[in-house]
């Protein structure tokens, strides 16, 4: 009986591990900005990153901002990929506050982008904290998005 229970807890963990990587699919992530600086007398500690490749369903954007030591206030903004409708790309900015032990939700923008004849279309990002910049979307063969900053 404690052989086939134990079979069974290392066959959950098998698939539990098989979905963290799919999951962790996304990890490639490249650092549009990252830095600290003291507003007004307080800490503040921003990064934004850009994720490789993004289904839908997956994040292609994140932008997160601390300020303060402990206790401090952070607050994280995302770029939701929701899918495609037509030539149509629909985002969401999902922007959440720390709240006690986790993230809440405080809001949720959409954001519909027209998509050109190559397939590319334009996001003007500002973020929190780091330097507003033009991120260039294109939808790839299988649906996804890549992006990359128009210098």
């Amino acid at each position: 009986m404690i052989r086939r229970s134990s079979r069974i807890v290392v066959a959950m963990l098998c698939v539990g591990l098989g979905m963290t990587s799919q999951a962790a699919g996304q990890s490639s992530q490249t650092v549009i900005d990252k830095g600290s600086r003291v507003d007004n007398g307080i800490k503040t500690e921003y990064s934004v990153f850009l994720f490789a490749n993004a289904a839908p369903g997956m994040t292609l954007l994140t932008d997160f901002t601390k300020w303060g030591d402990e206790p401090s206030v952070s607050v994280s903004a995302r770029w939701y990929y929701a899918g495609l409708e037509g030539r149509t790309v629909h985002l969401y900015k999902i922007t959440m506050e720390l709240k006690g032990a986790g993230f809440v939700e405080t809001e949720r923008l959409p954001v519909l982008l027209p998509l050109a004849q190559d397939d590319t279309t334009i996001l003007s990002v500002h973020p929190m904290k780091a330097k507003p910049f033009r991120l260039r979307i294109k939808k790839n063969q299988d649906m996804s998005l890549s992006g990359s900053v128009v210098k």
